[in-house]
């Protein structure tokens, strides 16, 4: 089966204000990765269909030893850009937007877990088919190895590397976790290491997964905790466990993403920066709040927030070599950004249908309000080739329209994979005079137009 590769990374967040830049067009230069795309995002994942096995922990679990761990703060092993990158290994493209509507690209299929874990499948003649991921009928779903159970408890935390789910889990102790690495086609798991506290993966570069583990110092006189965050390095190819850094106390690192031998991310401001493998010689990218970006051919596409009562801001083009800016799209809601197209989509509010919304008072009495759903895009997306970015507005994609005025609306974060946009979808539900939402994540065909709702959920809140 041929999939498409991506060579992208698309991550989203806040606010901030960058001066354009010169102009450079770009696009053309296309240069493809050592290897394929991963984690959303869509790195193998194959779903288990081995009767009775997922009741059965004791015979799938196969091995717990965890004495390759080093949890000292001794010599870090240096690796070179080719080192990082051996055959069969390629770079992280986390999306924090599949985060938001809850899907997980891989390399030849994709997880949705809203709200149920799924997994979906594009064939070869761009037709999709969507099964559950535990496919036992004996299974109740309440524990390990239950690929199912797993999923739902870590919804935003796992990262995919060479066909394996790595994941945080807390399983007996609230007190205590375990990094796992995940077999999703044999349906077993072995226990990497066990750590005091709790912790959450950050993403991947090359043949490095990198997590965090929490430490708890205490508390202020003001009852404010105080706690660490450590950052570690699992070697998927040497099968060893590094402790690379403490953080300063109460420092956040948020939407990590692996790129050209570099780890980009966040912290708690927004604020981009990006260091090396080992998570040293740290570099301020942008000083400023931003609200999405997107990595690809040596640019960096991100998206302020300059307008915080619409919730919109500008696209911008970061030239990563020479550190130029330009400006691309003003009064704009989101992007995202395929091989070499990107999708966006500007501010256009939309009243579309009411639903009974639930409040409470400070006794928790429930009281019933009736609400208008809006969609700040007015249901309109434009694609453009990158290439021409900036220079005019791009094509509008007809048949959302269509589906706006049958009653069907996305929501306003969105992402494209092979073809397809992924979104959650909105539609009016009632039951007599009560009224509520119908929703799912819903891949719409660029080509066609033609929606596959993966999966539904009716909202009824009175």
């Amino acid at each position: 089966m041929n999939f498409k590769s991506l060579y992208n990374i698309n991550v989203l967040f806040g606010k901030i204000t960058i001066h354009a830049g010169i102009k450079k067009r770009r696009g053309k230069v296309i240069m493809k990765k050592k290897s394929n795309f991963l984690l959303i995002t869509f790195l193998v994942l194959l779903f288990i269909t081995q009767a009775a096995g997922c009741n059965k922990q004791e015979n799938n679990q196969e091995n717990t030893n965890n004495s390759d761990i080093d949890t000292t703060e001794s010599t870090i092993t240096e690796y070179s850009l080719e080192e990082i990158y051996p055959q069969g290994f390629d770079d992280d493209i986390t999306d924090p937007s599949y985060y938001r509507i809850l899907i997980y690209p891989m390399k030849d299929r994709m997880y949705s877990c809203f709200p149920l874990p799924l997994w979906t499948y594009i064939n070869d003649n761009h037709e999709i088919s969507t099964y559950t991921v535990c496919q036992d009928p004996l299974c109740d779903h309440s524990s390990l190895p239950c690929l199912s159970y797993v999923l739902e408890t870590n919804i935003t935390e796992f990262v995919e590397s060479n066909g394996k789910l790595y994941l945080i889990i807390h399983e007996d102790d609230p007190y205590k976790c375990q990094l796992i690495e995940y077999d999703p086609e044999a349906g077993k798991y072995v226990v990497l290491g066990e750590f005091d506290y709790g912790g959450g993966m950050l993403g991947k570069l090359g043949r490095f997964v990198y997590f965090y583990i929490i430490r708890v110092d205490g508390q202020t006189e003001s009852l404010r905790q105080l706690t660490t965050r450590i950052i570690y390095r699992y070697d998927v190819l040497e099968s060893k466990t590094e402790k690379l850094i403490e953080l300063p106390q109460n420092y956040e690192v948020w939407y990590t993403t692996g790129y050209n031998g570099h780890i980009y991310y966040t912290d708690k401001y927004r604020k981009l920066y990006r260091c090396d493998a080992s998570f040293k010689n740290k570099e301020t990218i942008i000083d400023e709040k931003i609200e999405k970006y997107s990595l690809t051919h040596d640019y960096i596409y991100y998206l302020t927030k300059e307008n915080e009562e619409h919730n919109t801001g500008a696209i911008y083009a970061l030239d990563i070599k020479n550190n130029t800016h330009e400006k691309l799209y003003e009064n704009i809601t989101w992007f995202s950004i395929e091989d070499n197209t990107m999708y966006y989509s500007h501010y256009e509010l939309l009243e579309t249908f009411e639903w009974d919304f639930a409040t409470y008072d400070e006794d928790w009495n429930k009281k019933i309000e009736r609400r208008t759903i809006t969609v700040n895009h007015g249901n309109k997306i434009y694609l453009i080739n990158l290439e021409n970015a900036g220079e005019k507005e791009g094509k509008l994609l007809s048949f959302l329209e269509t589906l706006r005025d049958k009653g069907y609306y996305l929501s306003e974060s969105y992402t494209v994979y092979n073809g397809f946009l992924f979104s959650q979808s909105r539609e009016e539900y009632s039951e007599g005079d009560k009224k509520g939402i119908k929703s799912g994540v819903a891949a719409v065909s660029i080509e066609t137009g033609e929606v596959f709702q993966l999966s539904t959920e009716y909202i009824m809140q009175s």
